[in-house]
């Protein structure tokens, strides 16, 4: 399988991403290990290619209000829906007000990644919200390198957001799942059935998402990861696209239970697909064949509203619970980590930790009560 992404294509043999275009007459072939990497690169490549074509005139470097006032005017308003211009207005408001209205060439890559990280600890925009403001600021900048207002890029590299520490996250209780799952299926048969089959099998989001009615064994109740559903960044705008798992350990055979299977038929019994078509269907006016990222994490923080469960409770806590509750149950760390397609056990083993701890503490309540 190949999957091709704006002159990046993935050579599954050699687990490589090559990046191949053409700048200034001169073509160019580069392999790299991460995909980061080859878009990073591509995105040099690319405004070194730009760098040749007709420029607008600019007498003076734009400070940030105004470079954000030209780049939508120019380049983005006739580009995305009305609600993705506004979110964009409402982040460039935020940085603005953190840096001031300054030269947008004296915001350098460091600065930006300090701001990022600050914006995010005030904890009023998810992490979703930051990574898709910064590929728009990205693609500002790129379309004021291109105009040769400024001379580079500071968001062409990787910005690190912070990651919740492994000892922060939680798996969600039994009485949280069953409100959780409760809410789902009454706010949607749909999402009731993505979460359901997300909490039996301990999948990461893109796993569950990019799974077809093909890798569903009916006869030996089991399912097979192999592919991902990756997001990316196409000049500024959300991209999503077919790609490997995120370890070569990920890639999987997964057992599920009678109920998990019976959820299943039901729905192919409904739908009656096409082998090759996506498990969980998308809207009907989507332009993507699966159900995109972006609305999963959407309808996960709807349905934890509506069922007013802990908000700290975030949706990779479902891959959490999964692994807790196989723990708590008596499977092994080596078997834990296979199906849910770890790649060190790091993870399991502060989840085993926790799960003797809590496990130790019930039982000297009991040898307290029966003194």
């Amino acid at each position: 399988m190949q999957t091709d992404y704006k002159y990046i294509t993935y050579r599954e043999e050699k687990r490589l991403y090559a990046v191949r275009m053409t700048v200034n007459g001169e073509k160019v072939y580069k392999s790299f290990v991460s995909l980061e990497t080859a878009i990073s690169y591509r995105n040099m490549l690319l405004v070194k290619r730009t760098r040749s074509r007709v420029t607008e005139h600019f007498d003076h470097v734009p400070r940030l209000n105004e470079a954000v006032e030209i780049f939508i005017e120019r380049r983005y308003r006739a580009k995305v829906k009305p609600s993705t211009l506004y979110n964009f207005q409402v982040f460039a408001r935020k940085i603005g007000g953190i840096l001031g209205n300054v030269q947008i060439d004296h915001i350098d890559h460091q600065l930006w990644q300090d701001v990022l990280l600050s914006v995010q600890e005030q904890r009023q925009n998810s992490k979703e919200h930051i990574r898709a403001g910064i590929r728009r600021f990205r693609a500002m900048y790129a379309y004021f390198v291109e105009q040769g207002a400024i001379e580079e890029n500071p968001l062409l590299y990787h910005i690190d957001l912070h990651k919740t520490p492994i000892s922060k996250r939680r798996a969600f209780t039994q009485a949280e799942k069953r409100k959780f799952l409760a809410a789902a299926k009454s706010y949607s048969q749909k999402w009731y059935f993505l979460f359901f089959m997300y909490f039996q099998t301990g999948c990461r989001r893109g796993e569950l998402v990019a799974l077809k009615w093909e890798d569903v064994d009916f006869l030996n109740q089991r399912i097979s990861i192999n592919k991902a559903i990756c997001r990316g960044d196409d000049n500024g705008l959300y991209t999503e696209f077919v790609g490997e798992t995120k370890t070569p350990e990920s890639v999987r055979l997964i057992p599920i239970s009678d109920q998990a299977i019976k959820v299943l038929k039901e729905n192919f019994d409904k739908y009656k697909p096409l082998p090759s078509s996506y498990v969980f269907k998308p809207k009907v006016y989507s332009k993507l064949p699966w159900v995109s990222l972006s609305s999963v994490n959407n309808a996960f923080a709807i349905i934890r509203r509506l069922a007013n469960i802990d908000e700290k409770l975030t949706l990779h806590c479902v891959r959490h619970t999964f692994a807790t509750e196989l723990i708590a149950g008596g499977v092994d760390i080596p078997t834990v980590q296979r199906l849910g397609g770890w790649s060190t056990p790091k993870t399991l083993l502060y989840v085993y930790a926790h799960s003797t701890d809590e496990a130790a503490t019930k039982a000297m309540q009991k040898v307290i009560f029966s003194m």
